[in-house]
């Protein structure tokens, strides 16, 4: 210890690491130990560990002092393991003040994470200072041995789909942000077996070919030490084989993987949209027409001319997307390579034009990652990139425009500042609630300024100098302006349910929270009541105030027919945690459901009734409608409808399309058909579901919501299977439509404007 304690590189080495420690511990989500620290460790101390091996080789040549290689490993991987070691022992100190909710996975990550990759860093230092003889330039190629792979990941970044990165210094850099669900996969352990044999495979290499008393390089030690070579090649020769099927492995991505992996290939005018190879081809036809429409439909918003092509990926599923490129839940745009990255999902895709609008708004940006900010994109404005984004695929969310749900926001006390979602501090904000606020801000200066002044602020990254005015003028007018937009019956209450969540910064554990909510999912699919209640039990340990999953456990106690304790819950909801109304609203809507599959029809309509006057979306809203007129129906429809919407386990299409036609023959309206027409729509079944469409609303819905829903689905599936010129007059009826809401005007200028853009 002494000996390693002489050295400069160690003492500079523990007192950074030491610092960095005390610096991440101050860090909401870097405090403790997991993949946000485990990264931070691996970048800053890579560099260090490297420095200090070489300075270990150099000292024993200056000291003459005859080290075997297993010694020169002692010392230099005893002395890696103290420069991780002092960082990390105060983030376990800091353990003391914000309490770990994953502990082991989080030792897990430190250990596979900085932990191994000083390892590999120390014996990068070793060989350097072996192989290069000359004290600084040995040290100096030692710590950039590091910095060269970290390059490396940050052009594989650039030159491929992949979000994500692993390297053998640093660790694994998951990609974005929002995705919480973030675990230690089969990709992780291979990196770090190719590690482990580079490690081995190097020192014993040394071993055979470096004389102790010289530290020199002799081929004729080699021979003699022959055995040991070869082991030395054979561990080399699998770390090199790891590397060479990284692709394969999912530790890199390319574009031609992934275009092989889906298979399947549409385009019209300029783009290219990669899909699945077992969809139709009708389906990846309206996909690629989707795309081009949104790619000119930006480009007009934005005031550019049309540019080069563009490649749209359509993943089969999340976690197809987070294997191959890296994000999951995430929907990702990388403007430099023109490309979008997306699952499939309803159609036309929701997500599709705000990604594509990335690209768009990149063809007026400089540096080459073509985004908005400073510096040419160095210093990307979160912000201006998001909320420009926003502006452009301008969109009704669950029922109320950004502008509206903005308004909603301020009246609550819970809107951002314009000035707080501006350049990384966007990051620091709740996704939903930066992304709405900075998205009305910048749908504002398109209307009132004018495409020109966003285009000039996208490209220098500087807003102020691009309008003539302040940003915070800017914000007073824009804020001036939202307190005028009219605000919806419900919205406020809808808006307490929306932007309930804090960001991941200020929320506790989300990591494993987000573990747990899959592993909720997973339980409700199964309705698996006692292991639903146990999970949400344990996300409640987590955060006592998520009122949303407070909710489901209501629900699953009386599933478990435990309804003191349910009614406990929902009395906590009520009062203690003050959850927004249709929060508790949904929950006493599930408990209904309980009773009515238990066949307590009666007591299921008495309390669905008290809630008929709850605020919550469309969507929702339409269901309970359904519900409602079943159980007052009572019979025949009750039991089949109660299958339908409150059955344990949702009905797959098949068997909801049948009991949609068993109802058509105890009820003479519209209904079954329209249940019928939803589910083919689902399966993008638009030209059967035309023929329906229209004989529900030939023979009439029974609420109004009902009908509005059938028209949009009619308007919609007519396009879709090519019956344009009545879908064209569907949409001009509802934006002419006196009682429209805003975003149903909106919807329809939507679909306006593609009849115009289509070829």
């Amino acid at each position: 210890m002494r000996a390693l304690l002489r050295l400069r590189s160690l003492r500079v080495a523990l007192g950074v690491g030491a610092l960095v420690g005390v610096v991440l511990a101050a860090l909401p989500l870097a405090g403790s130990l997991g993949p946000e620290s485990a990264l931070a460790l691996g970048l800053v101390l890579a560099p260090l560990a490297a420095a200090f091996g070489a300075g270990v080789v150099r000292d024993a040549r200056q000291r003459k002092l005859a080290l075997t290689t297993a010694e020169i490993a002692a010392r230099a991987l005893g002395g890696a393991l103290l420069i991780v070691g002092a960082p990390l022992a105060v983030l376990l100190l800091n353990l003391l003040r914000i309490p770990s909710c994953a502990p082991f996975a989080g030792v897990a990550f430190e250990l596979v994470g900085p932990v191994a990759g000083v390892l590999v860093s120390a014996t990068l230092g070793v060989w350097s200072a072996t192989l290069v003889r000359a004290p600084r330039t040995s040290t100096a190629l030692a710590a950039l041995a590091p910095m060269a792979e970290m390059a490396l990941a940050l052009y594989r970044f650039r030159a491929s789909p992949a979000i994500f990165a692993y390297g053998h210094v640093f660790g694994w850099f998951p990609g974005t942000l929002y995705d919480e669900g973030t675990a230690i996969g089969a990709p992780y352990i291979a990196l770090r077996l190719a590690s482990l044999a580079l490690v081995l495979g190097a020192l014993l290499l040394r071993d055979a070919l470096v004389e102790p008393p010289t530290q020199r390089l002799s081929l004729r030690r080699g021979w003699a030490q022959l055995p040991r070579l070869c082991v030395a090649l054979g561990l080399l020769a699998g770390f090199a084989s790891i590397e060479w099927h990284g692709e394969a492995l999912g530790l890199r991505s390319s574009a031609a993987s992934i275009r092989e992996q889906l298979g399947g290939r549409s385009t019209a005018g300029r783009c290219t949209a990669i899909v699945p190879r077992e969809l139709p081809h009708d389906e990846a036809r309206r996909l690629a027409e989707d795309c081009a429409f949104r790619l000119t439909q930006m480009e007009r918003v934005l005031g550019v001319k049309a540019g080069r092509p563009v490649t749209a990926f359509f993943f089969r599923d999340v976690n197809e997307k987070r294997a191959l490129m890296g994000a999951a839940d995430t929907y990702v745009a990388k403007p430099w390579r023109r490309e979008v990255y997306l699952q499939l999902g309803e159609w036309p895709h929701p997500v599709l034009a705000h990604e594509l609008a990335h690209v768009v708004a990149g063809d007026v940006a400089s540096g080459p990652f073509r985004v908005g900010g400073q510096l040419g994109g160095f210093l990307p404005d979160a912000g201006m990139i998001e909320g420009v984004a926003v502006a452009m695929a301008w969109a009704d969310r669950d029922g109320l425009t950004p502008d509206e749900w903005a308004r909603a926001m301020l009246a609550l006390g819970i809107a951002p500042t314009v000035e707080d979602t501006r350049g990384l501090a966007f990051l620091l904000e709740p996704a939903g609630r930066a992304y709405t606020i900075s998205g009305s801000f910048y749908h504002f200066l398109f209307e009132r300024y004018g495409a020109a002044i966003v285009r000039r602020a996208y490209r220098t990254g500087d807003l102020a100098a691009a309008a003539g005015k302040p940003v915070p003028e800017l914000a007073r007018e824009w804020r001036a302006y939202v307190e005028t937009v009219p605000l919806p019956e419900d919205a406020l209450a809808l808006a307490r349910v929306r932007f309930a969540r804090g960001g991941i910064f200020a929320r506790p554990c989300p990591h494993r929270v987000a573990q747990l909510r899959q592993q909720l999912a997973g339980d409700l699919a199964a309705s698996d009541a006692p292991r639903t209640a146990s999970t949400c039990r344990e996300v409640l340990a987590i955060d006592p105030a998520d009122t949303s999953t407070r909710a489901v456990l209501a629900e699953a106690l009386t599933q478990l027919g435990k309804h003191a304790e349910a009614d406990r819950e929902l009395e906590a909801l009520a009062q203690r945690w003050d959850a927004p109304t249709p929060v508790l609203s949904a929950a006493r809507e599930a408990i209904a459901d309980a009773e009515w599959r238990r066949g307590d029809v009666a007591g299921a309509l008495r309390r669905l009734s008290a809630l008929e006057a709850e605020p919550r979306t469309d969507d929702a809203q339409r269901v309970f409608e359904v519900k409602l007129l079943a159980l007052r129906a009572g019979g025949r429809q009750a039991e089949l409808l109660g299958q339908l919407l409150a059955g344990e386990m949702a009905p797959d299409g098949a068997y909801a399309v049948h009991q949609a036609r068993e109802l058509g023959e105890v009820r003479s309206d519209g209904l079954a058909p329209y249940l019928e027409a939803r589910q083919l729509v689902n399966y993008r079944r638009h030209a059967d579901a035309v023929p329906l469409l229209r004989a529900a609303l030939r023979r009439g819905l029974p609420t109004p919501l009902l009908t509005k829903e059938a028209r949009r689905l009619l308007a919609t599936s007519l396009w879709a299977s090519g019956e344009r010129v009545e879908s064209v007059r569907l949409w001009s009826a509802v934006s002419a439509g006196p009682a429209a809401s805003q975003s149903e005007r909106l919807e329809a200028r939507d679909w306006l404007a593609r009849a115009r853009l289509a070829p």
